[in-house]
C-alpha cells in the first residue's frame, strides 16, 4: 500500500506502536506515480480490546508538503542571514580594530604636542585633550570655552548662539 519510501518508517513505527501500546508520530517523504516528492505527517494509534491486547491500529496521515517547503525554505533564508550577520560581524570587528589604531596614532600624536591641544566637534564640544590643555582646563565632554581659559575671546552672544543650535554661529568661533 505505502510506497517503498515511506514504506520503511511506517512498518517501523507500526511494530513500534504495537509493542509500546503508544501512540507514534511520524513525518515522512513518499514519492508519487510522477516521480514528485510528497511529505506525509501520520499519527499511528494502537487500539487495544478488552483484554489490552492490540486488535488494529488507527492511522491518519495528512500531506504536509507545503509547510515542508515553506520550512525547508525558511531554514535556508535562516542560514544565509546567520551568514550575513557573521560577515558584518567580521566586519564590525576590523572597522573597530582600524578606528582603535586610528585613535591610539591620533591620541599619541596629539599628547606629543608641546602645547595645549584638542579635538573639537562642530557644536565645540571637547572630544579629546592632551595633558597640557587638561592642565590648563580643557575638560573632555564640556564646550571648549566652559573649561579651557574659560575662553573670553569669544562672546556671550556666540556662545548662547551655540547652545541653542546645532550649527557654529555665523562667522565661526574659535576656542
Amino acid at each position: 500500500f505505502y510506497p517503498d519510501s515511506f514504506r520503511e518508517i511506517m512498518k517501523r513505527n507500526l511494530e513500534k506502536a504495537r509493542d509500546t501500546r503508544d501512540t507514534i508520530t511520524q513525518e515522512a517523504p513518499a514519492v508519487d506515480i510522477d516521480g514528485n516528492e510528497l511529505w506525509y505527517q501520520s499519527t499511528i494509534v494502537p487500539v487495544t480490546g478488552d483484554k489490552g491486547r492490540v486488535e488494529y491500529m488507527m492511522i491518519v496521515s495528512i500531506e504536509t508538503t507545503e509547510r515542508k517547503r515553506a520550512e525547508t525554505e525558511l531554514a535556508r533564508h535562516r542560514e544565509r542571514l546567520e551568514e550575513l550577520v557573521e560577515e558584518r560581524t567580521a566586519a564590525l570587528r576590523e572597522s573597530e580594530k582600524a578606528l582603535a589604531e586610528e585613535n591610539n596614532i591620533r591620541t599619541t600624536l596629539i599628547e606629543a604636542l608641546p602645547h595645549p591641544a584638542m579635538l573639537i566637534r562642530r557644536d565645540r564640544t571637547v572630544l579629546f585633550a592632551n595633558r597640557i590643555a587638561r592642565e590648563v582646563g580643557a575638560v573632555v565632554g564640556d564646550r571648549c570655552w566652559q573649561g579651557f581659559g574659560h575662553a573670553e575671546h569669544i562672546s556671550d552672544e556666540r556662545k548662547a548662539h551655540i547652545d541653542r543650535h546645532t550649527e557654529v554661529p555665523p562667522g565661526g568661533t574659535h576656542c
